[in-house]
Order: C-alpha cells, then sequence, then structure tokens
C-alpha cells in the first residue's frame, strides 16, 4: 500500500486479469480492485481499491533509498499460498543492469540471497529502517546456483508512479537508442587510432552554464547531484550538466568519489570540456561579455584553487585598465596594446 487506496505489485500478477481482488492479512473479506497502470518492461502494476474499508487502520509504506552490497534485506509474502504470512532475510548480494524476464528490458535490479518463490512475486523488501527499497519480482532457478532472487528497485518504482502522476498513464522507460562498442580487440583499437592508454574510463556528460549542480548518474541510474570539489572544481560550481558512468560501482560513496581513480580522469575530461565550452562562448564579443558578468567571480577563483590550469583561466579573464576604462579586455589584448604603444 502506497496510500490513497492505491498498491503496487508485479504486472505479470495481473497480466490476463479480467477482474482482480485483494484483500487485507486475516482478513476473508475481498475488496475489488482496478488496475490503473501497468508497466510491462519494468513489471509493476498499479491498482486502486475505492473501498475506504480496506485501507482503515492501515499506513503506507516509506520508500527508502537504493541499499549498498551486504545490506540487510527482509522479504515478505506468500510464498506457495498459505494463511500467515511470511518472512525470509538475506543480504544485498549484487545491483546491477538486470534482464526483466517479463518484459524482456533491461532494467536496474537488485540480486538478493533471500528466499524468493510463488506467491512472494509484488510483494515487498524491507531494510532494517523499515523502508522499503524494492518489490520482489523473480529469482534465478539453476542446478549450479541457490538463493539468487531479484527485487525491482525503489528508483525504478519512483520512475513508474511520477511517470503516472505526470501523464495520467504509464509511458514507458526512454531510450537513447546508440548501441556501444567496447573497444578490448586489440585490432579494433588499432584500426581507430586509440592509444593503449585511451579509452579506459567510459562516460558521456552534457554541461551547460547555468546555475550549479552536476547530477552523476551510473549506468543511467541517478546517483547524486551533492559534490563539493570531487567531480568537478569548485570554482565551476556554476556549471550545470548530466555525467553517466558506465565504470564506477552503483554503490558509490563520497569516499570513492575521493579516491577512485576513474573519478580523476572523468574530473580532468570534464574540466577540459567546460574550458572548450566557454572557448565557444568566446567566440561572441556580446555573449561572452554577458557570460563574464554572470560568472567572472567563478574563474577569477580558479587561478588560486587550480594552478594545473593556469595558462586555460588567464586567457579567460577580463579587467578595466587605465587605457579601457568602460570596457573591459584580456590580458593578452591589454600586452599587445601596450607593446603597440611602445613601438609607437
Amino acid at each position: 500500500m502506497i496510500g490513497g487506496g492505491r498498491l503496487l505489485t508485479n504486472a505479470h500478477c495481473v497480466e490476463y486479469h479480467t477482474q482482480v481482488k485483494v484483500k487485507r492479512r486475516g482478513d476473508d473479506t475481498k475488496y475489488v480492485a482496478t488496475v490503473l497502470a501497468k508497466g510491462v518492461e519494468c513489471d509493476i502494476a498499479l491498482l486502486l481499491v475505492e473501498s475506504e474499508d480496506f485501507c482503515k487502520g492501515t499506513e503506507p509504506l516509506r520508500f527508502g533509498r537504493l541499499p549498498c552490497l551486504q545490506d540487510a534485506v527482509t522479504v515478505v509474502g506468500y510464498p506457495l499460498g498459505g494463511d500467515t504470512i511470511s518472512v525470509t532475510k538475506g543480504v544485498v548480494s549484487r545491483i546491477e543492469v538486470t534482464s526483466y524476464a517479463h518484459g524482456a528490458a533491461d532494467l536496474l535490479g537488485i540480486q538478493i540471497d533471500a528466499a524468493i518463490n510463488p506467491g512472494n512475486s509484488g510483494g515487498p523488501a524491507f531494510n532494517d529502517n523499515g523502508e522499503c527499497i524494492g518489490i520482489a519480482f523473480q529469482v534465478y532457478r539453476s542446478a549450479e546456483a541457490e538463493n539468487i532472487g531479484y527485487v525491482i528497485p525503489t528508483t525504478v518504482v519512483s520512475h513508474f508512479l511520477n511517470d503516472y502522476d505526470r501523464n495520467g498513464k504509464y509511458t514507458g522507460f526512454p531510450c537513447l537508442g546508440v548501441l556501444l562498442q567496447k573497444l578490448e580487440n586489440p585490432a579494433l583499437r588499432a584500426c581507430l587510432n586509440v592509444n593503449l592508454n585511451e579509452g579506459e574510463v567510459e562516460f558521456r556528460s552534457v554541461l551547460h552554464p547555468m546555475t550549479k549542480n552536476i547530477r552523476l548518474y551510473v549506468k543511467r541510474v541517478f546517483i547524486s547531484d551533492d559534490f563539493d570539489g570531487e567531480l568537478f572544481p569548485r570554482y565551476l560550481s556554476f556549471v550545470k550538466g548530466v555525467v553517466n558512468s558506465n565504470d564506477l560501482p552503483l554503490n558509490v560513496s563520497r569516499g570513492i568519489l575521493q579516491e577512485n581513480r576513474i573519478v580523476r580522469i572523468m574530473k580532468k575530461h570534464l574540466v577540459r570540456k567546460t574550458f572548450d565550452m566557454i572557448q565557444g562562448i568566446m567566440q561572441s564579443k556580446e555573449d561572452y561579455k554577458k557570460f563574464w558578468e554572470n560568472f567572472g567571480k567563478y574563474i577569477k577563483l580558479g587561478c588560486i584553487e587550480d594552478p594545473n590550469n593556469h595558462k586555460r583561466i588567464v586567457s579567460l579573464l577580463r579587467f578595466f585598465s587605465s587605457m579601457h576604462d568602460e570596457e573591459m579586455i584580456s590580458l593578452n589584448d591589454y600586452i599587445e596594446q601596450i607593446n603597440h604603444d611602445v613601438n609607437d
């Protein structure tokens, strides 16, 4: 139950329904539920029970954050039927993009070692704080493997709910429409003139000079937008953008951001990309004048904080001078003007 008479379950639980009925634990009364939305690819369905008696005395579930590896998880349901509720406990063993069997889609999934059986589908999975971290939905069965169950994380559930609230129906997950080819083959790298030390870190980014905050995604999963110089220098905090990496772990923490080699490489390339973007703005004198009026104070701070890019930063600076008291000029223009006056 998520409030307002609404319930979440798996799409495969109501796939061929003509009528859906639900009941509360310990109560034989069955209530008719309406299927408001069904996401086949994410295996989630949203139901509505209009009877007020059904929700009387209940509290909606609280959604928690994406868990970390080895976090405790508790799965609740009715495996193989039964009249009393079943509770199984385990830990989070893996978080990665997983193949969803019902919709044949690849979305983020949480792998756990708590037992999941028929009857657990659509049931909640809780962390130690009593927060729901996802919905149990499938299990991997093999003679060579045991206790491999999967939970739909709250990030996927939240997208489903936000999509329905925004559009009045489920419209799906966006697809970039781009195929990737990894450059692990030495012959392919040689054909594309890729050096041995290049292509080790893969990430994409979109940057824009606006209000601050870089949003970090790992494998298209939102991680955080709260950074203090780990992913981007503080003097470039006016840059807003999206960064997606396939090489960072999904349970990335601030400690990882501070020490990880991949993050250092990403930071170096992001700074270089930002300078290239600013150089493009400089092609228009009027556009750069507006840019400097809004963000010039940040660039000045970079002279102190980033000695490695000192030359790049100096070319961006603008000053008033005794010869130009109404219009700001660059240091190079000022030096050229002085040399010209001396020669004259």
